[in-house]
């Protein structure tokens, strides 16, 4: 069973400098961007975990949690990396699904030569909020929530929230 789990939640000091040699060297393969993550830099990192093993990681965090910002509250996904030797296995249909399941929207930047990346968008609804010249900013679209109770349809991210 697949889970995430947040590097900055880990107490055993050689637990964590693990996770953190296995992120460092899954984002080595990125050949767009040469960032590194240390103790100071976690607080939104998240290994992916499957039968204990890890299979990549993810940094996102909430965006437009307080009201007096405009646009609608959504997920910001920074990073989302998978090992070489665990891509093509769902790990990140499989995250991405989990993430929209939480119901808002996710707000992520593909480098336009990353091609399972956006291989990896097309499977999803979504809209392209950006397109430049070395990168697209993609909005994937959370699926409606169904309330059994009143069996009302809403969309969290239009506003529309189930009372």
């Amino acid at each position: 069973m697949m889970t995430l789990r947040k590097l900055k939640r880990l107490k055993d000091p050689e637990e964590l400098s693990t996770c953190i040699q296995s992120v460092n060297a899954i984002r080595g393969h990125y050949q767009w961007s040469k960032r590194t993550y240390d103790e100071t830099n976690i607080e939104n990192v998240y290994a992916i975990l499957d039968e204990g093993k890890g299979r990549g990681f993810i940094e996102c965090n909430y965006e437009n949690l307080e009201i007096w910002r405009e646009g609608m509250p959504h997920l910001m996904l920074s990073e989302l990396h998978i090992a070489p030797s665990q891509q093509g296995k769902g790990y990140g249909t499989r995250v991405l699904n989990h993430l929209l399941s939480k119901g808002l929207d996710i707000e992520l930047m593909v480098a336009n030569e990353n091609e399972p990346m956006l291989k990896l968008v097309s499977k999803f609804s979504h809209r392209l909020k950006h397109d430049g010249e070395n990168l697209r900013t993609f909005i994937l679209i959370a699926p409606t929530i169904t309330d059994n109770r009143t069996n009302k349809t809403a969309h969290p991210t239009a506003g529309n929230f189930l009372l």
